[in-house]
C-alpha cells in the first residue's frame, strides 16, 4: 500500500513487438483507438494505471521484466515511426514505468498449475495453450497478481529489493518531474513534455532508446540505472525539435553521462571513444572507462550531433577543467 492509502493494482503488458523500445525506455505506449477508431479494453486499460501499480513485462514466452508506474496516462503520439509500430495510429496514450530486468525470466506454462488462472477466461492475458494473446494491456485481479509475484519471487530472490527500489526512483522522478512542470503555465502540454526531455524522461527517452538501448562504454543495459543525455545539450539547441529528437541522445550508465555532460569524455561519429587529457587516470582506471564495449559507429543523424559535441563540448570541458 502505498503511502496516499491506495493499494497498487498488477498489470500484465504483452510487449513481443515493442519491448526493445518500452523497456530501455521506460514507457508504456498505445493508441487511443483502433486504426477504424474503435474502442478497446486494453488501451482504455491505460488511463487505469495509477503511480505505484506493478507491470509485469511478457515477451518471447517469459515475464523478463518488471516495473513500477510513475505516472498516470497522458496523451503523446507514436514513439517511433518503425515499420513494426506502423499499425497503430500516431494518437496515444503513454504511462511513464520504471523498468528492470529480471535476472532469472519466468515461463508461465513451466507453472500451470500456479499460474493456471492467467489462462482462463476471455480476460485473461494468456491463451490456454500458456501463449500471449493478441492484445496488449491486461489488469490483474489480486489473486492473479498475487500468483505470479509469488511464482517470480521464488525465482529472483532480491525481488523485493528490487520493486522498492523501482518505487523509490518512480517517486523521485515524479516528484522532480511535477515540481517544474507546476511551474508551468496551466495546461501546457508542450511545456509538460519539455520539462520530462530535459530531465531525460518520456517521449525524449523512448525515442533515444529506438537508437540505443545500453549504455555504449559500460554495456549496461538495465534500464532503471541507465539515463537519457542529450548529446547537443539543452541550453545549445535550436529549437523543441532538436530538444525532442531521439537522435540527440544517448542511454548512459550515470558516471559516464557525467563525464559526456561536462566534456571530459566524447565519441567520434565512427564511434570511437576519446577521454579528455586532463581527466586524472585514477578515475579512467577505477571507472574502467578506458575503452567502450560498443564502438559501432553512429547512424548519421547522431553523427551531426556528436559534432557538435566534439567541436563545442568537449574543448569546453578541458578549458572549464583548467580554469578550475
Amino acid at each position: 500500500m502505498s503511502a496516499s492509502g491506495y493499494i497498487p493494482t498488477g498489470w500484465w503488458v504483452n510487449q513481443n513487438q515493442t519491448h526493445d523500445l518500452e523497456v530501455p525506455g521506460n514507457f508504456l505506449w498505445s493508441p487511443k483507438t483502433t486504426k477504424p477508431g474503435g474502442k478497446l479494453i486494453y488501451y482504455d486499460n491505460m488511463t487505469k494505471i495509477r503511480p505505484a501499480d506493478i507491470v509485469f513485462s511478457f515477451y518471447d514466452k517469459a515475464i523478463r521484466a518488471i516495473g513500477i508506474a510513475s505516472k498516470s496516462a497522458y496523451s503523446m503520439s507514436r514513439p517511433s515511426d518503425d515499420s513494426k509500430w506502423s499499425a497503430w495510429g500516431n494518437d496515444g496514450w503513454m504511462v511513464e514505468v520504471s523498468f528492470t530486468l529480471l535476472e532469472t525470466p519466468v515461463t508461465p506454462s513451466q507453472f500451470r498449475n500456479e499460474l493456471g488462472s492467467l489462462a482462463a477466461g476471455s480476460n485473461a492475458p494468456l491463451t490456454e495453450n500458456f501463449t500471449g494473446r493478441q492484445a496488449y494491456l491486461f489488469e490483474l485481479s489480486e489473486e492473479r497478481t498475487f500468483a505470479l509475484r509469488s511464482v517470480v519471487q521464488r525465482a529472483n530472490k532480491d525481488l523485493g529489493q528490487m520493486i522498492t527500489f523501482l518505487s523509490d526512483v518512480a517517486a523521485i522522478e515524479t516528484e522532480e518531474t511535477e515540481a517544474e512542470i507546476s511551474m508551468q503555465p496551466a495546461g501546457s502540454t508542450e511545456a509538460a513534455v519539455l520539462v520530462r526531455a530535459r530531465k531525460g524522461q518520456g517521449l525524449f527517452r523512448a525515442r533515444v532508446a529506438n537508437y540505443s538501448s545500453k549504455c555504449r562504454v559500460t554495456g549496461v543495459a538495465e534500464p532503471s540505472l541507465l539515463r537519457a543525455s542529450h548529446i547537443k545539450p539543452w541550453s545549445k539547441c535550436e529549437s523543441n525539435e532538436e530538444r525532442l529528437d531521439g537522435a540527440n541522445g544517448l542511454l548512459l550508465s550515470p558516471h559516464v553521462d557525467l563525464l559526456f555532460d561536462r566534456g571530459l569524455l566524447t565519441f567520434r561519429p565512427t564511434g570511437e571513444l576519446v577521454i579528455s587529457e586532463v581527466l586524472p587516470k585514477y578515475v579512467v582506471e577505477a571507472w574502467n572507462i578506458s575503452r567502450a564495449i560498443d564502438s559501432a559507429p553512429f547512424k548519421p543523424r547522431q553523427a551531426e550531433y556528436m559534432k557538435f559535441h566534439n567541436d563545442v563540448i568537449y574543448p569546453l570541458g578541458k578549458e572549464k577543467w583548467n580554469r578550475s
